[in-house]
């Protein structure tokens, strides 16, 4: 259920943003944000396992003149 969660752009929708995911290695999706779209880049997808993506914010405004670069992973385990 949780990599579901992560992975079908509807579930995820409903806890973090409208998105456009596909959780292939190199595929490129974005969020929308509430200011500008999130640049996201699928870096490591083993199904029901791991899910990693890079994750560029553009700045909203002009005062901040970087974009938020990260890396999000997910690292699933099943409760024993």
């Amino acid at each position: 259920k949780v990599w579901r969660a992560l992975t079908i752009p509807e579930l995820l929708a409903a806890w973090m943003m409208p998105n456009d995911i596909s959780p292939e290695i190199g595929n490129r999706f974005a969020f929308a944000g509430p200011d500008t779209p999130i640049e996201c880049e699928i870096l490591d997808a083993e199904p029901e396992k791991l899910l990693r993506y890079s994750w560029r914010e553009q700045p909203g405004d002009a005062a901040r003149q970087d974009p938020l670069d990260s890396t999000v992973t997910f690292t699933l385990a099943r409760a024993v």
